[in-house]
Order: C-alpha cells, then sequence, then structure tokens
C-alpha cells in the first residue's frame, strides 16, 4: 500500500498568490478597425478576423502578488506511474466542488513565504533592463 502525504490537511489555512493580468484592446490589424472590409466590387462584408468587432482583447501577464488566506476544504491529489503527482486544493471561501481550484505550488503556510515567492516568480519574469541608448 501506497502513502501520500500532502501540502496541507483540511481545515488548514493556506495564502493564496495569484498573477495579476491586464486586459487591453487591440484593434483588428486586418481591417485596421473598421469592422469590415472591400471587396473588389466595392461590396462591403464583415472582416474575417473580428468578425466586424474592429478588434478585441489581448490580456497581458503582469505581477505575482499576495491574494488572500483560503480554508482548505477539499484535496484533489492524483497520482500516476507516468503523469507524477498531481495535488491540487479547493477553499471553502470560494466553493467546495463548484468553485475555485487551487494548485499546491501557489499556496504558502504564511505571508511571509508566499510574499518571498511572489518576489522570486516576479525577478525570473521581470523584463531585462534596456542598455543607455538602444532600443
Amino acid at each position: 500500500m501506497t502513502l501520500f502525504l500532502t501540502k496541507f490537511r483540511l481545515g488548514d489555512k493556506a495564502v493564496h498568490i495569484r498573477r495579476t493580468r491586464d486586459k487591453r484592446w487591440k484593434v483588428c490589424g486586418f481591417c485596421d478597425g473598421s469592422g469590415e472590409i472591400t471587396g473588389a466590387a466595392g461590396r462591403s462584408r464583415s472582416c474575417p478576423e473580428c468578425c466586424g468587432r474592429k478588434g478585441g482583447y489581448e490580456y497581458l501577464d503582469l505581477e505575482w502578488l499576495v491574494r488572500e488566506t483560503l480554508t482548505i476544504g477539499q484535496i484533489d491529489l492524483r497520482h500516476s506511474k507516468r503523469g507524477g503527482t498531481i495535488e491540487k486544493y479547493m477553499a471553502i471561501e470560494t466553493g467546495i466542488g463548484g468553485g475555485s481550484v487551487y494548485d499546491a505550488d501557489d499556496l504558502f503556510y504564511n505571508q511571509k513565504d508566499a510574499q518571498q515567492e511572489c518576489d522570486r516568480r516576479n525577478a525570473e519574469t521581470a523584463p531585462a533592463p534596456k542598455e543607455e541608448g538602444r532600443t
């Protein structure tokens, strides 16, 4: 018999970190934001790229932040010979069975550890500084 240990137990408090995202409107490059294209016969049709919406949203990943403290309410542990072990959690505050699912790698025992991991991940993903006089 194999026994597995999880990072958290039911009822434990866990500090969640998450990457923030920014939603920005991007004008369609195919129709140049008009939502239409004009054929050789002079007739207009909806742009096939944006479906007449004149563009679409793009999502940009920003920085990692400490989000909230959660109470573990469900543990999902899956293990296979090929795929290794996957450990996920659900929290009482966000709903059990129908709420958010959290990866073990994004949950921490305290604020300090969570902030240190945010700082580490932000340093890894920070853009390289531009050199003076170069673009």
